[in-house]
């Protein structure tokens, strides 16, 4: 087998191999040709007769990260018996650094009419973002009581442009500042989300922490505002003016010891210590989830349901009780500002179907729990509610008390109200 120095004396044998590989010109060629170990190389590397392994290992290797165009006339003769070093230079002038990509587009959020701005959290936050000062900020709290929500409505009312990640056990700095992807036949770096929120001077919003390992770690010098080297390409990045980092998390960093937040890791306390301030937030107060929950049945087209005024009320008094039953060790679970935004919504979608619109959709909502829980929620859901709802239009003081009515009695004015009914 011929080794890289028989290479440049035999210019027969590299002529050969390029005849293999189909390639016209053998001064000119691309590295993507000796950087694939496909079974066409291989082939043409065996017809030549030159080790693959020789060739990737003491030529390709100092170039498998270089994907430009390279001239192979430097492989001259070289006198026997010597060991001349050889030297690939690049065609085109300019630096040896990987050629990278900026796949990656700053976003700046719609308005959602939806959203309902609430506690000191939002201000402080709003300060913040409003200042573009880099000041790390760590926002934690339960699942689904508007964290993330809230950032990227400030993004919007602030035209802020913002690059949301979303954290996994997998997420490594591969993930987070970029890596070698081939795009269009070529390898080439492309920049991560951390990497385009510190070149464009955008809001990096890492969405669910705790749920990272120490691969995360690669953000220490992130997390200080300071210049960061991409090490796949040599290139600094410096922080633009603007740029900011805004976590979000359901734990402070600790795990979830009552099992709550499985997925929950512990945070290297390092990292923890870089962010300047932590907020904890709790659920929106009874009228804010209230109004919350009637932006949603109007962007359903549901406002006009029936009783919606007095069911939305019960609804979030029922929440509200299963996180304090939850506090005091009654419950595994507890009812989550998302979930009641779940449960009027999928109110549109079973108002055709036989018995209280609100219960159906609140059995519905709660099928993503355990049989147990699900049946405890629903109990306290219907000890929560009212037999019945006042009708609006009909006077309190003409309404038969069905206490106090027979059975057949109980029917008759069942059927008067929906004869009445149908007739408006």
């Amino acid at each position: 087998m011929a080794t890289v120095r028989d290479i440049t004396r035999q210019s027969s044998d590299f002529q050969k191999f390029f005849e293999h590989l189909n390639v016209p010109d053998i001064q000119t060629v691309t590295n993507d040709l000796m950087f694939v170990n496909n079974e066409a190389i291989d082939k043409a590397l065996a017809n030549a007769g030159i080790s693959w392994k020789q060739i990737s290992r003491e030529t390709l290797a100092l170039n498998s990260l270089r994907r430009k165009t390279w001239d192979f006339s430097v492989f001259t003769k070289a006198p026997e018996n010597t060991q001349a070093p050889i030297v690939i230079q690049q065609q085109t002038s300019g630096d040896l650094r990987m050629k990278a990509v900026h796949q990656l587009v700053p976003y700046i959020p719609p308005v959602d009419p939806k959203y309902v701005p609430w506690g000191d959290n939002y201000e402080v936050v709003m300060s913040i973002m409003a200042s573009g000062s880099f000041f790390p900020t760590l926002v934690s709290g339960p699942s689904g009581n508007g964290k993330t929500e809230m950032i990227e409505q400030l993004c919007a009312k602030l035209g802020r442009s913002y690059v949301r990640v979303q954290i996994n056990p997998e997420t490594d700095e591969d993930d987070l500042m970029g890596g070698l992807r081939l795009i269009e036949n070529e390898t080439v770096f492309a920049e991560g989300p951390v990497a385009c929120a510190m070149r464009t001077g955008s809001l990096l919003l890492i969405d669910e922490l705790d749920r990272g390992t120490n691969k995360i770690m690669c953000m220490q010098g992130v997390m200080e505002g300071k210049p960061v080297l991409i090490k796949k390409t040599g290139e600094t990045i410096t922080p633009a003016k603007g740029f900011n980092i805004i976590a979000t998390a359901n734990t402070l960093g600790r795990g979830s010891d009552d099992g709550k937040y499985s997925a929950a890791n512990i945070i290297d306390d390092a990292f923890l210590e870089r962010f300047a301030i932590t907020l904890v937030q709790d659920f929106a107060p009874a009228k804010v989830e209230e109004q919350i929950l009637k932006n949603h049945a109007k962007a359903w087209g549901i406002e006009q349901f029936k009783h919606l005024d007095q069911i939305i009320p019960v609804m979030v008094k029922w929440a509200a009780g299963t996180r304090s039953t939850r506090a005091a060790g009654g419950m595994d679970d507890e009812i989550s500002t998302r979930r009641l935004c779940h449960a009027v919504k999928m109110m549109k979608f079973v108002a055709h179907m036989k018995g209280d619109t609100d219960r159906l959709a609140v059995q519905f909502a709660l099928q993503r729990f355990t049989k147990e829980t699900a049946a405890s929620f629903m109990d306290t859901y219907n000890a929560t509610r009212p037999a019945q709802f006042v009708d609006p239009s009909v006077n309190p003081e003409e309404t038969p008390n069905p206490a106090a009515m027979s059975s057949s009695e109980r029917g008759k004015e069942l059927l008067a109200r929906i004869e009445a009914m149908k007739k408006k």
